[in-house]
């Protein structure tokens, strides 16, 4: 079965077209129907099976974090009108996310309109799973926390996650920069296969169906880049393989690293702690900062560790913690001319860091006045260069 919305057409493996092409002979049909949030059918397709298919949405509702709206589809397979073979359900999201010009330089665009994107670092590391939640609701509730505090974005560190939290960021409307998987230490050029395979993994996995999926960071920092000496394989040859893999989405070549002043890919990524630095988009790639904060603030009772806990600047309390964020969110704000998006760290303590805005066992930090007042910085930074 392959189905095509706009310019996506997801390939299915060569057995599994194996199998259509012995269907097709036999005289099976696939029945396609798109519905909206109400049930009602919009769109109806029919076709051999293996036959790619496209279905056209007439006045779609487009997903975007303030509307995050999702189609249900239906597929049936079928040789007769009354033959009902096998029918399965999934959902998808309409939406477009490129480069396109500013004032300043490029911008990314959501839909063809320049949202800026602010977020939070996710580890997405629990006290009771550690790198597996040990629920849906727990996947849910860290997404849930995104636009708690006013932002509508997630860089998602160094980690793939369960199918789940992916469709958690569909409904909410929570768009996603995914990171790709580093490999630490002294790692040599004997890596390098082991890397290329979990990247093909990642891209060409079922997170492409995704729409709050938008860009993938192929490295970060100094962690695993420097191995990647030679072609096909350097570091535009992974950027380069990135697109071909999926050319629907952009990449960050590397967050914060010094790989990223080769100035290849679509942004231009610094590193900036604690406080956010003032990066410049160019002719080809948009500015982001993408990290800075850190700011923590330790709580009794909540630390993993007592007395162990890092952070990049540390503050006597919660309190001070929010008014010290807001104070960076309004410097980015000022900055919102020419700076796209941000991306704070992070959602959560960790064992041994502590600058989350929740605790490590997802408590949050602030009271409901901090909470609505980081909100209200949050979202005047997202909204305000869009309004103009």
């Amino acid at each position: 079965m392959r189905v095509e919305f706009g310019e996506t057409d997801h390939r299915a493996t060569s057995s599994v077209e194996e199998e259509e092409a012995a269907a097709a002979a036999k005289g099976v049909s696939v029945t396609y129907e798109a519905m909206d949030v109400s049930g009602t059918v919009v769109a109806t397709a029919i076709a051999p099976c293996g036959q790619l298919t496209r279905l056209s949405i007439p006045s779609p509702k487009l997903w975007s974090p303030t509307s995050p709206t999702l189609y249900d589809l239906r597929v049936t397979s079928h040789q007769s009108e009354s033959n009902v073979m096998d029918r399965v359900v999934s959902y998808f999201g309409l939406r477009t996310f490129e480069l396109g010009p500013g004032p300043a330089g490029d911008r990314p665009l959501l839909n063809g309109k320049f949202t800026f994107l602010a977020g939070f670092l996710d580890q997405s590391w629990w006290p009771d799973g550690q790198y597996t939640a040990p629920t849906d609701a727990a996947l849910a509730h860290d997404v849930e926390a995104v636009p708690m505090f006013g932002l509508n974005m997630i860089r998602l560190h160094q980690k793939v996650n369960p199918e789940r939290w992916y469709y958690h960021t569909d409904r909410l409307g929570v768009v996603v920069l995914q990171d790709m998987v580093q490999k630490y230490g002294h790692a040599t050029n004997a890596t390098v296969p082991y890397f290329v395979a979990d990247l093909k993994a990642m891209i060409s996995g079922p997170r492409g169906n995704h729409p709050s999926i938008v860009q993938y960071e192929t490295f970060n920092e100094g962690d695993c880049w420097r191995v990647f000496t030679s072609p096909p394989y350097d570091v535009a040859g992974i950027v380069q393989l990135s697109k071909q893999l999926d050319p629907t989405r952009l990449v960050d070549t590397d967050s914060g690293g010094q790989a990223n002043s080769l100035h290849i890919g679509d942004v231009n990524d610094i590193h900036s702690y604690p406080y956010p630095g003032d990066v410049q988009p160019n002719a080809s790639q948009y500015a982001m900062v993408g990290e800075f904060g850190g700011i923590g603030a330790f709580v009794p009772g909540k630390e993993w560790k007592p007395q162990s806990c890092h952070t990049y600047k540390y503050v006597a309390t919660p309190a001070e913690e929010a008014s010290t964020y807001i104070g960076m969110a309004q410097t980015l704000l000022n900055r919102s001319d020419h700076v796209s998006a941000s991306v704070y760290t992070q959602t959560t303590d960790v064992e041994l860091e502590c600058d989350g805005f929740l605790n490590y066992d997802r408590t949050n930090k602030f009271d409901s006045t901090a909470t609505a007042a980081i909100r209200e910085a949050n979202q005047a930074l997202i909204h305000a260069r869009s309004e103009r």
